[in-house]
């Protein structure tokens, strides 16, 4: 190989001479850092390192080890991506890609970081100091495109991760120029990287590198080599003894000796042309300097005729400047605003409470419209999509903050012509029009809204070029596309906006401009999440009216609750294809049964299973496909599995149904009276037996499956039913229905009670104190006012249910002597825990002494108080008198809580474990609540005593149950104690997936209960736990996790 010439000068002179066109083809090192410290894609060596990660995290590492034997970094890389792709997926694949290519994006300028060699070439190309008419790249990442872009030019992009042909024209566009990916590119197609990928036939693509291989000078710089589609081709083209080739190849290694060794099978192939002077090898290449060196070359070598290219250069520009401006001319001319960018932006009106709500969501579209400039934003009709995007523009922190967003309408558009009509219809200008003017700004953002039907490819594929058209050709350009659930078709990132948790509830009252903090009690909140179901648009018009009136009036009035289309106006609108469906269902309501199951679920606000709505029309069942029609058409939509039982008693697991709740709320309005009241009390008699009016109350287990699932919160649709025809019959003064009706009232709070769902219980009761106020009826309410005592108690409201109970005592005649001891019990229980309230505690305790029989529970659940307040010195010895008799009499919870009581006042660790081994032996499996207590308390003493690794699993997954039914019904303080265990528990055992898993959800308890000293505390611990997840819905949680840190750090920074 004499005539190879090993020189930097020999190949800068190769280059600039050819008399062809130039195709560079660039390898890996182009754009990897080109300095230590720089920014830059991740090298071989460096994604060997991540995919041995990957695998550890995955428990592979031992099976990779026995595949992966290579020292190699090159086949390393190659063999351990065919490890991943066999043993993982493509998509775990495409994950290490996409974190080896942002290593190349500046977070600081939100741009990415061109390497100073590609910079230069991207320069030269732009000055038209060389003649490159084609990049041809083996690499994933877009730095080519974005340096190509940032010195003014337009790439136009092919990217191939299966076969295909090339077209390599450029229909004389000038400044432009052909970027081809071989391996494909890292985001929107898979990459390839294993020997098979590499080497799969793609004969159309090689038969286009063919023609490029003929017809210009291949210029290869930093590249290795491997065998793939480019060597494939020049090892055939090689063979042809008449193709005029000519390839340049740049090689890293200096030594000659080493080249002839590393690429013998490469130099073999080609020794036919290289014989003929048509493969020229040149050594000891680095491309970052030989860029930056050719670019210095062409300069010194054009220097001699800088004047005649100055004032070539300037009358182009004249003449370019000329038809441009005459183009931006027209357009002005056709609008009569004064602005050089005459089109109309979106107007967003202040949303301020919006600002510090949804805040993962928040963190997560910055973050993917900063790295992909697109993102896709789905959001139901309610959510208040217009006030989240107000709090991304008004976040310092976003790429949006202060931008001019420019929307279009895209819906029942099914191409790109359709795109440019609306453009048209919205601007009074076409699409090219706006893309030319837009081109020159920096704070343009397009909101296409209203997308559909992007399950037809066709409009996708359509949609998909044209957003990739409009970021290519205007550099700044964000793009957000919100529409309809088929917006999962684009594989763009994807923002969903879910109803409002209620901590989001919280802060958005309390930073709304009407909002007020006595709205957050606890009966007047719940009955808000209820009325609004999170919809931010529903919580306008709530606070609107409480600033009227209270919380009671709304309850009252919720049957004359009404949804107006263009109430919502620009700020929610209903989207134009539900209105459309709708509509449709409502027009139709005699021709379908649609219309009828929509009638029903209006009403069931809770969801209702798909078996129990067959057996409410059993003369004319409704469909699967009567579902599946309302589901398709954004209607209802199916949440989480119950247990049901089916025809033949066996137990199993069915979705519940839900309406969208502005859709329930209008097709209510629109239903009769008369039907209205006749679906309740159908549903009333199929809950609670045909004869509940007459006093007969039977319930139906089937129908209230849900209220024996801890799980899930809230009173359900019995509450509902119970509800709505109690508001009937107290406007209609129906004395016996509201009679009737307010007994079942109090046996279902006696249901909820014995299934220990406090929460529930008050929630139900206050809503139906509030209902049975206007009543002329006399009714019981001393009744209710004892239920709902009973409730607060048990969730530690202390001063209200000892109000609540001495209302219940104004009617003493409504109670037997049992009763009003008990009544004075629930006083005492109450005051047994306030602080400075211990003489009230005794007081009552001896009021209940007097009026009980001394082998009675009150009278022993009063000596248990009696017995804790006495003397310190003698408190153990009386508390286990209680006990003892209450073991002898079978008050089995009454003796646990005086195991309690014994086992916090001893440190006797023996003793105390037979104590509570004796607690649980005896307490009935159902009741969960005193086992819970007993369980916990048993635990507690092990964490105190730093015995965590002597906590049982069996105690682990009831202490789980414990959370679970703390959580739902809000009995904070247990919650805590349960949630000191377990977070102990957990990090003994490095279960870091529940530890993320729980501080979810105790956030979520601490935030109700603005307790930022727990969330800081286990924010910091959870803070340096590894948290790279790769579970979906652990990743959701994670992201929670960080905004949650990230949002305290930010708030204690404040206060500093």
């Amino acid at each position: 190989m004499s005539n190879h010439l090993a020189s930097t000068q020999a190949l800068l002179s190769a280059v600039t001479k050819s008399k062809k066109p130039l195709t560079v083809l660039l390898g890996s090192p182009a754009s990897a850092p080109d300095s230590p410290n720089a920014l830059g894609v991740s090298s071989v060596t460096e994604i060997v390192g991540m995919i041995e990660e990957s695998v550890k995290k995955e428990d592979l590492f031992d099976q990779f080890n026995d595949v992966v034997t290579s020292i190699n970094s090159n086949d390393r890389y190659q063999d351990g991506f065919d490890f991943i792709k066999n043993y993982i997926s493509q998509d775990a694949v495409n994950d290490i890609i996409k974190k080896a290519v942002l290593k190349a994006y500046d977070d600081k300028t939100n741009s990415w970081y061109i390497p100073k060699g590609l910079n230069a070439l991207c320069s030269l190309i732009s000055s038209s100091s060389l003649n490159v008419s084609n990049i041809i790249t083996t690499n994933f990442d877009p730095l080519i495109e974005e340096g190509i872009k940032k010195h003014g030019m337009y790439p136009f992009k092919t990217i191939f991760h299966t076969d295909g042909s090339w077209n390599h024209t450029r229909d004389d566009i000038p400044k432009s120029i052909n970027v081809v990916h071989l391996h494909g590119f890292w985001e929107g197609s898979d990459t390839l990287h294993t020997p098979k990928q590499l080497t799969t036939k793609r004969p159309q693509l090689k038969s286009s590198l063919s023609q490029i291989l003929k017809n210009t000078t291949v210029i290869v710089v930093a590249y290795g080599g491997w065998d793939d589609i480019f060597i494939e081709s020049l090892n055939d083209i090689a063979l042809d003894s008449n193709a005029n080739v000519d390839v340049v190849w740049a090689f890293y290694e200096q030594d000659e000796s080493i080249v002839q060794k590393k690429y013998e099978k490469l130099l073999s192939n080609v020794k036919n042309i290289s014989q003929r002077g048509r493969f020229r090898s040149y050594f000891g290449i680095e491309c970052n300097d030989f860029f930056v060196a050719l670019q210095k070359y062409l300069e010194k070598k054009d220097s001699f005729t800088t004047i005649d290219k100055k004032n070539s250069k300037d009358n182009v520009k004249i003449s370019f400047d000329t038809v441009k401006n005459e183009i931006k001319n027209f357009i002005i001319s056709k609008n009569e605003t004064d602005t050089d960018f005459p089109f109309e932006q979106m107007t967003l009106k202040r949303f301020p409470a919006h600002k510090n709500i949804r805040l993962v969501e928040q963190i997560q579209f910055i973050d993917e419209i900063k790295t992909n400039r697109t993102v896709s934003l789905f959001s139901e009709w309610g959510m208040e999509r217009n006030g989240f995007l107000y709090s991304i523009i008004e976040n310092d922190a976003s790429p949006l903050y202060k931008k001019n967003i420019y929307s279009i309408k895209l819906d029942n558009c099914l191409s790109i012509e359709d795109v440019n009509n609306r453009f048209n219809e919205r601007f009074n200008q076409g699409l090219q029009n706006f893309v030319m003017l837009a081109a020159e700004k920096k704070d343009i953002v397009i909101l296409f809204d209203e997308i559909s039907s992007l399950d037809n490819s066709a409009w996708r594929n359509e949609y998909i070029k044209l957003t990739n058209v409009l970021m290519d050709y205007i550099p700044n350009l964000l793009i957000i596309s919100s529409g309809d659930n088929t917006l999962v078709n684009l594989n763009h990132p994807i923002i969903t906006l879910k109803a409002l948790s209620e901590p989001d509830i919280k802060t958005y009252i309390l930073e709304h401009p009407e909002g007020d903090g006595d709205y957050l009690n606890q009966a007047c909140f719940d009955s808000i999440v209820r009325l609004s179901a999170g919809l931010p648009s529903r919580l306008n018009n709530i606070i609107a009216q409480l600033r009227i009136s209270g919380i009671a009036t709304l309850i009252e009035d919720e049957n004359n609750q009404r949804i107006d289309f263009e109430e919502y106006g620009e700020d929610d609108p209903i989207p134009a294809r539900l209105k459309e469906s709708l509509l449709s269902f409502i027009k139709s309501k005699n021709d379908t049964k649609h219309y009828s199951l929509l009638k029903i679920l209006s009403i069931l606000q809770y969801g209702e299973t798909f078996s129990r709505l067959r057996k409410f029309n059993s003369k004319s069942p409704f469909s699967t496909e009567d579902f599946i029609t309302l589901s398709n058409a954004g209607l209802i939509t199916a949440s989480e599995k119950i247990l049901v039982l089916n025809n033949k008693g066996f137990a199993e697991k069915e979705p519940i149904h839900v309406i969208h709740s502005l859709v329930g709320i209008y097709i209510r309005q629109g239903i009769d009276k008369e039907e209205y009241i006749g679906i309740v009390r159908k549903y009333l008699d199929i809950t609670f037996g045909e004869n509940w009016i007459s006093g007969e109350i039977k319930f139906n287990q089937t129908s209230l499956q849900y209220l024996h699932d801890f799980n899930k919160s809230g009173p359900g649709n019995a509450h509902i039913l119970i509800c709505t025809f109690l508001r009937y019959a107290v406007e209609n003064d129906a004395r016996r229905e509201i009679k009737a009706t307010f007994n079942l009232a109090l046996s279902f709070f006696k249901f909820l009670e014995n299934n220990d769902r406090y929460r529930d219980l008050i929630f139900s009761a206050s809503e139906v104190k509030a209902l049975i106020k206007e009543s002329s009826e006399i009714i019981p309410l001393g009744r209710l006012h004892y239920s709902l005592a009973k409730g607060l108690r048990m969730l530690g409201h202390t001063r209200e249910a000892i109000d609540e109970m001495l209302l219940a005592l104004e009617h003493p005649s409504l109670f037997d002597k049992k009763e009003l001891a008990s009544c004075k019990l629930e006083i005492a229980l109450a005051y047994e825990h306030a602080k400075n309230h211990e003489n009230d505690a005794i007081k009552y305790a001896l009021d209940v002494k007097k009026l009980s029989r001394t082998d009675s529970s009150q009278y022993t659940q009063a000596e248990l108080i009696l017995a804790e307040k006495s003397p310190h010195q003698n408190r153990i010895n009386n508390i286990k008198k209680v006990q003892r008799k209450a073991e002898r009499l079978g008050f089995n919870i009454i003796k646990s809580q005086a195991i309690l009581a014994i086992t916090k006042l001893q440190k006797n660790n023996n003793e105390n474990k037979k104590l509570f081994q004796s607690a649980l032996r005896s307490l009935p499996a159902k009741d969960n609540y005193s086992i819970y207590n007993v369980i916990v308390q048993k635990n507690l003493g092990l964490l105190d005593d730093n015995r965590v690794d002597e906590i049982s699993d069996a105690d682990v997954i009831t202490l789980c149950k414990a959370y679970s039914y703390f959580y739902t019904q809000r009995i904070d303080v247990q919650l805590n104690k349960t949630h000191r265990i377990l977070w102990a528990v957990f990090v003994d055992r490095k279960d870091n997936d529940s530890l993320i898993k729980m501080f979810r959800y105790s956030s979520f308890i601490w935030r109700m209960n603005n307790d930022k000293s727990s969330e800081e505390k286990y924010a910091n611990l959870l803070s340096i736990i590894e948290m790279n997840i790769n579970d979906s819905y652990l990743i959701e949680l994670v992201k929670y996790a960080r905004v949650r840190i990230k949002f305290l750090k930010s708030t204690l920074d404040k206060s500093i």
